[in-house]
């Protein structure tokens, strides 16, 4: 396969990972940041803690559904299943923020 697309690939799912799902829905629902609330995690845990079991649920499944996007992506270009891994894998670095990232419960 094209080392392009294999670039592309891996652009995409690192981009689909890093979209801070829970700030960016404080942010346009609450006006508030997310980091500076509760324990400061950006998950849906922190996030149904702070606005409610709603806000929680819509926030991991949005966080699902970009998971799902990644393995939909590899699987319909035949690549190896650990290329969508890359979404989990940029969690904790993100381009969204100028430091390491945002602290993960799970890592």
């Amino acid at each position: 396969m094209n080392p392009l697309i294999y670039g592309a690939v891996l652009l995409i799912a690192y981009a689909l990972g890093s979209i801070p799902t829970a700030l960016l829905y404080s942010r346009l629902f609450h006006r508030k940041d997310i980091r500076a609330l509760g324990d400061g995690n950006m998950g849906a845990r922190n996030t149904r803690r702070q606005f409610g079991f709603n806000a929680g649920v819509i926030v991991a499944l949005i966080d699902i559904i970009k998971g799902a996007l990644a393995v939909l992506l590899s699987m319909a270009l035949n690549l190896p299943l650990e290329w969508a891994v890359r979404v989990w894998l940029s969690r904790p670095a993100s381009f969204w923020f100028s430091s390491r990232g945002p602290p993960c419960s799970d890592l």
